[in-house]
């Protein structure tokens, strides 16, 4: 997945589900390293999560447009 892909969520909760769904390519599960808050050029938040694998140690981000759980967001 890339930065330009941003998965549209209406609530962070949406996120964790999102990845709980999500295996590695080697079928081992994933869990959370760290979640960032960021901004994009435009002043729009979005979620960047780092996910590892508890089978072989991977790191993979996972991108998430969060607009929709501000104030005055859309989705």
């Amino acid at each position: 997945m890339n930065i330009d892909e941003r998965i549209k969520v209406r609530c962070i909760s949406e996120e964790y589900e999102f990845i709980n769904t999500k295996k590695c390519s080697c079928g081992g599960d994933y869990h959370i390293i760290v979640q960032a808050l960021c901004y994009d050029d435009n002043k729009r938040p979005y979620d960047q999560i780092t996910v590892e694998c508890l089978q072989c140690g991977r790191r993979d981000d996972f991108w998430f447009d969060c607009g929709a759980c501000f104030p005055g967001g859309s989705i």
